[in-house]
């Protein structure tokens, strides 16, 4: 077979490397590796599943102009002609390329890492697995805003900023979905966590609250001032209102419009916590006339 210039005949069946890379004959050793890498990211096989022999010859083919010229050294002694010496010194063949330590890697090893040749075809490849995937962050509302609806503005990691509108009535836990808004072309889902507010508790879409009174305003009854998360509203307390006894105050729970739950207030009676003995007497004297006996059901 006719020699190439560089390469004396019979010694080796290629092409002239500098043909292979397109690069000329003077060209520097970042050109040549610059002209390798776009080269070997076409041609890798990994990425012509549709032609996968042809990729392989020719990305053999590439590997082989490149270590002819990839390095001065290697420059230097195939430009005079010392091919004997240049393949003594070749890294192993494309089959040995697949056995033990993994498809087109070993290749890689005498002059520069795989990462540095494919760095970003690998991470093309990572990113390619999570195309379309979904992404997850976790906000908090506080008690109020997740009763009423509201809205916030939160910083995405990749630094947008996104406006969130909060859903009134909206559960702890719940995912709020934005559609093809990840990082990676998928959906970002928005998890909701709701910061306690101290005296109230939900249970549904009702708000659980708990009101203390004197037995003064137990036994005659009174228009006490209540807090609610919409402020505070008057609520009246019968006379002989008893412990544990549950007042509704409506629409002041979670939600909006007629779906909005209420407000369930259980009275507490509680007694004073230091007894005048003018009181004391008084009770006692109340007592003699109006005893009865709470542990009877008539």
């Amino acid at each position: 077979m006719r020699g190439i210039a560089g390469i004396k005949s019979g010694e080796i069946d290629m092409k002239d490397p500098y043909v292979i890379l397109g690069v000329a004959k003077n060209a520097s050793i970042s050109d040549i590796k610059k002209a390798y890498r776009g080269l070997a990211k076409k041609y890798h096989p990994d990425l012509n599943p549709g032609r996968k022999i042809e990729s392989e010859v020719k990305f053999q083919e590439i590997q082989h102009a490149y270590e002819c010229l990839g390095t001065p050294e290697a420059k230097s002694q195939f430009d005079r002609g010392e091919t004997e010496k240049q393949q003594q010194q070749r890294g192993p063949s494309f089959y040995d390329t697949q056995q033990n330590g993994g498809r087109y890697s070993s290749v890689f090893e005498q002059n520069f890492s795989a990462e540095d040749i494919f760095g970003d075809i690998f991470a093309g490849a990572k990113s390619k697995a999570f195309v379309n995937e979904d992404e997850l962050y976790r906000i908090s509302v506080e008690f109020k805003e997740a009763a009423q609806g509201g809205e916030k503005i939160i910083t995405l990691p990749n630094g947008k900023k996104l406006q969130v509108k909060i859903p009134a009535g909206i559960e702890e836990g719940k995912k709020l979905k934005f559609k093809g808004l990840a990082t990676t072309g998928g959906d970002m889902y928005i998890q909701i966590a709701i910061n306690p507010l101290e005296g109230f508790r939900r249970e549904g879409q009702d708000i659980l609250t708990e009101l203390p009174i004197s037995f003064f305003e137990a036994i005659s009854g009174a228009e006490i001032s209540v807090p609610t998360i919409d402020g505070q509203v008057i609520l009246k307390i019968h006379p002989g209102v008893s412990t544990g006894s549950k007042l509704r105050i409506k629409h002041k729970g979670f939600g909006i419009g007629d779906t909005r739950g209420n407000q369930i207030m259980t009275i507490k009676i509680v007694m004073p916590r230091e007894f005048n003995p003018k009181l004391k007497n008084a009770i006692s004297e109340i007592e003699k006339n109006f005893s009865y006996n709470p542990r009877t059901t008539t």
